[in-house]
């Protein structure tokens, strides 16, 4: 007898960081699965994150909450959001960084307030009760994700795995996983949760299709401390987010830890390439830092000066995959379709990701319960149809956003009623989506598909 007709498939998740973990709590909610079946696979030595502010936009938080309501409330511990009461809808404030090329504006002139508005296409859920979903809301990733981890039982968790590769053998039902420290496990059901360099992804398309492309830009990123922020910038900069647009070149800041901090990232274009086999973490000098944002005002150069140790962290996303699976293997987030950070909208999509395919994997081992087949490859293609376009899109257009933000776009330049209207549209894209419909007709697909 096969696997699937004696007990529930076992699962495999590799990588623990947000996705991986939202993943891992979206299928322990399913009862059809139970918590001895699933794995995650971290290579890390612990749970860890790089980084340090994640924003998210209200569908973020909408398929967080539906993944888990426990979830949400571990998020709620954490979230920040702007601090004037007036700008709760709003997701950022676009100024500019520094005057405009004919004079007419000046640095920290207002662009226009970017803004979230409800739709009756999607619901304006809580997050919790009393807990409105807002137009941004951020967390620091480090206390997110030990939130997360206490929603997922140790006794599921092996640390120190990187992954090396995988033998998915078409004529059995379990998949291989061979780790860099000369250990292996099977599972029947493989998701690649590891992140842009995801290992997972190479092992099914090959480096030529799946390497992830330099976007010709690098940032300079810190924590500020509040107090020192509102020294330099006032607190209504300060406090509440802010984007400053310049000629190849922009800053975002907002804050994070309850208010304690400020994220600040720095955006400079380069028509440079990266080198190929290098870390994309480099180290840069302060008069380096200072030179990449020349013709800036002093408010500004102020707040680079505060970064402790300049680095340059070079933007990359993914190429585009002809599919998320293949075999008994699934790619999500990141590794699957990982964006630059230009609509804040990356781990959103994984946290959408999220929603729909522990849905679909819930069903499908409900199946096996009842003795009955979906068959896995209908799962991974419904998950698919639901998924690939949206995210891809999201790619692309957050590429297309980074070079309107630095006022490269040929079509918008520094116009700013074109650019606002971009803006407006593409962000309402990203928020108003409706994923609970998405996920009935994912269902609804998977069904039509030949087994």
């Amino acid at each position: 007898m096969s696997p699937d007709e004696k007990q529930a498939p076992t699962i495999a998740i590799i990588g623990a960081g947000l996705g991986g973990l939202t993943l891992a709590i979206g299928l322990l909610n399913q009862a059809s699965i139970p918590p001895d079946s699933l794995r995650l696979y971290e290579a890390a030595p612990c749970f860890s994150e790089i980084g340090a502010g994640v924003a998210s936009g209200p569908n973020a938080v909408r398929a967080l909450r539906l993944i888990s309501p426990r979830i949400a409330e571990a998020y709620a511990k954490c979230v920040t959001h702007n601090a004037d009461l007036s700008l709760m809808s709003t997701w950022l404030q676009i100024r500019w960084g520094m005057s405009s090329k004919d004079g007419s504006k000046q640095a920290e002139d207002l662009m226009l307030n970017l803004n979230y508005q409800t739709s009756s296409r999607v619901a304006d859920e809580e997050l919790i009760p009393g807990k409105p979903v807002l137009a941004r809301s951020c967390v620091h990733r480090a206390a997110f994700l030990d939130e997360l981890v206490k929603l997922v039982p140790k006794d599921i968790c092996s640390f120190s795995k990187a992954l090396e590769g995988i033998s998915d053998d078409p004529d059995s039902d379990c998949v291989t996983l061979n780790f860099t420290d000369s250990s292996s496990a099977s599972a029947n059901i493989v998701v690649g949760c590891d992140g842009i360099r995801s290992r997972t992804r190479t092992s099914l398309f090959g480096v030529d299709v799946s390497a992830p492309e330099f976007a010709y830009e690098y940032a300079y990123r810190s924590l500020v401390p509040m107090e020192s922020a509102i020294k330099v910038l006032g607190s209504e900069l300060a406090q509440n987010g802010q984007l400053y647009c310049g000629y190849g070149r922009y800053i975002i800041t907002y804050p994070v830890e309850h208010g304690d901090l400020m994220n600040l990232v720095a955006v400079k274009r380069t028509a440079t390439p990266w080198p190929l086999n290098t870390a994309w973490i480099a180290p840069a000098t302060r008069d380096e830092m200072l030179r990449d944002f020349d013709g800036w005002n002093e408010k500004f150069l102020a707040i680079l000066n505060t970064v402790e140790t300049p680095e340059k962290w070079a933007l990359f996303d993914a190429a585009e995959l002809p599919s998320f699976w293949k075999g008994r293997v699934c790619l999500m987030g990141d590794a699957a379709h990982s964006s630059t950070p230009h609509l804040g909208a990356g781990s959103g999509m994984a946290f959408e990701d999220a929603y729909v395919l522990s849905n679909l994997l819930g069903d499908y081992c409900g199946a096996f319960g009842k003795g009955k087949s979906l068959g896995l490859h209908r799962v991974f293609d419904a998950f698919d149809m639901a998924r690939k376009e949206r995210a891809q899109r999201l790619v692309r257009m957050s590429r297309t956003n980074g070079i309107m933000m630095h006022l490269e776009d040929a079509d918008v330049r520094d116009d700013e009623a074109k650019l606002a209207a971009l803006l407006q549209k593409r962000y309402e894209w990203v928020w108003q989506h409706p994923l609970e419909d998405v996920l009935a007709e994912a269902k609804e697909a998977l069904l039509s598909i030949p087994l």
